[in-house]
């Protein structure tokens, strides 16, 4: 399978990975264990904790769990600001 991006502006990767995890999951479970954490601690590693996996194995809509995100996020570009080298675009 091959997916190519034709919009990068409105590309989302995080949106299309976690629907990707969230569909392989439901079809193959138990080839893909999120409820055993040494299995998915790279996955929690890379997205700055258990959240999300926790949020796909109560069947939380991706959605809501981008939202809850959202507020992190603002916290945290605010944060960076004064620690850029080149302006936000």
């Amino acid at each position: 399978m091959e997916i190519v991006i034709e919009d990068t502006l409105a590309y989302n990767p995080v949106l299309t990975g976690m629907a990707i995890m969230k569909v392989l999951t439901e079809l193959y479970p138990e080839r893909i264990p999120l409820s055993n954490p040494s299995l998915s601690a790279g996955m929690d590693t890379l997205l700055g904790g258990s959240n999300v996996r926790e949020a796909l194995q109560k069947g939380t809509p991706i959605f809501q769990v981008l939202n809850d995100w959202q507020q992190g996020l603002v916290d945290f570009k605010k944060a960076r600001k004064n620690y850029l080298i080149y302006p936000e675009s």
